[in-house]
């Protein structure tokens, strides 16, 4: 299952695309916390970043504590 997938399901959402229509102070995925880095390719956890948030990341890492919050 590929991340944004992930964030999907989490959120109940049918479709990765609904994750759009969700409200700003509900993108934000606490329970990533949990989910080591390494679970997902960097390029998954940059693109989510971008296709969320709209934020560009250089790596991984910066990408997965946008979406924490």
């Amino acid at each position: 299952m590929e991340l944004l997938e992930l964030l999907a399901k989490q959120k109940q959402c049918t479709y990765i695309s609904d994750l759009k229509f969700l409200q700003k102070s509900q993108l934000h995925f606490p329970y990533l916390k949990s989910v080591d880095l390494s679970t997902y390719p960097e390029r998954e956890w940059k693109e989510a970043a971008w296709y969320l948030l709209h934020r560009r990341c250089r790596r991984g890492e910066q990408a997965r504590r946008l979406l924490i919050g």
